[in-house]
């Protein structure tokens, strides 16, 4: 424990120590002892009408007082036992045990771990730093009436799957793996969404990419999966799916168009068609805004009303969602 202070504790020698330069007491004017803290705490004597040097002053500590009777233990911090005489000065003055004491006091501990501290040790918990004001090994507890840190560290939960038990306004990211991940998609729970079940909103975050491995060539009105591509749907929800590929074209005249569809867990066929009815190859796409249940949802391409031959070159698969389950 650091030693106690007072202001103005100063005084003279009324009775020197005995012998003068060894001797472990010695007697302050009249009145003064009061002036001057509990001990213990440490002293300077120097003469009169000078200012205390290492060659004329002595540090002693005070290990009682008996009214105006200090009891001394001599020579401390380094100095030397001088000759104290009547009329030296007396003061409980900052030493170099004064400032040691309070940047021993204020400790900076760093990080809360559990364990003993004690008066003066600085720690963070949770991002607030606090400061022992007694011996304990409990955690960190605001002051009666201050603000309450956070339970723990803001963090946004990062999984392959959404918190069970979200509560409004929840952020958290989304992902496929939790080592290589293909897509990174961020959510916001909403409380107070109306309309469906789909209170995880979408904020942020890249395309999930898929590409097809072949060509597609749709020879009839049956839908076909060749080419692809697909993914998985992690959730049920609304997903926006946007389908492009390098060229398509009817390759035989008999065949009115070529047409293109994304098929998910929740379709008996693909949903709302797109139609291409060019005989010259062309780029093409279309997007989607579609609601469907978690589950795989690739591309499908067919001819509808007609034979002969349709061809999808490099297809492609974009998809994000809107909201989810």
């Amino acid at each position: 424990m650091p030693d106690a202070h007072k202001n103005f504790a100063y005084s003279t020698v009324a009775t020197a120590p005995s012998p003068a330069a060894s001797g472990t007491s010695l007697v302050v004017a009249a009145g003064d002892g009061a002036k001057f803290p509990t001990p213990p705490f440490n002293v300077t004597v120097w003469p009169i009408g000078v200012i205390p040097l290492t060659t004329n002053a002595e540090i002693a500590r005070c290990t009682a007082i008996s009214t105006d009777t200090l009891t001394l233990t001599r020579a401390q911090e380094g100095s030397s036992a001088r000759t104290v005489i009547i009329g030296d000065q007396v003061a409980a003055t900052i030493t170099a045990k004064t400032l040691t004491d309070v940047e021993q006091l204020l400790a900076y501990g760093g990080d809360y771990a559990a364990g003993n501290y004690v008066d003066g040790q600085i720690v963070v918990y949770n991002g607030i730093a606090y400061l022992c004001t007694q011996p304990t090994s409990v955690a960190p507890t605001a002051w009666p009436g201050g603000v309450s840190p956070p339970a723990a560290p803001f963090t946004i939960p990062y999984g392959t799957s959404l918190p069970a038990s979200p509560t409004d306004g929840q952020l958290a990211i989304l992902v496929d793996s939790l080592t290589a991940p293909t897509y990174q998609w961020k959510f916001r729970y909403n409380l107070g969404h109306t309309g469906d079940a789909y209170k995880w909103e979408f904020v942020g975050g890249s395309h999930a990419f898929a590409a097809g491995s072949t060509t597609a060539t749709p020879t009839s009105a049956t839908w076909i999966d060749a080419g692809g591509p697909s993914m998985t749907l992690p959730r049920s929800g609304i997903y926006d799916v946007h389908w492009g590929c390098a060229y398509a074209y009817i390759a035989t005249d008999n065949a009115y168009s070529v047409c293109m569809g994304i098929k998910t867990a929740s379709l008996a066929n693909p949903t709302t068609p797109w139609y291409c009815n060019s005989a010259v190859p062309a780029p093409a796409s279309h997007r989607w805004t579609l609601e469907t249940v978690a589950g795989l949802a690739k591309a499908q391409y067919n001819l509808p009303g007609a034979t002969g031959t349709g061809n999808v070159i490099q297809p492609w698969m974009a998809v994000s969602p809107i909201r989810v389950a």
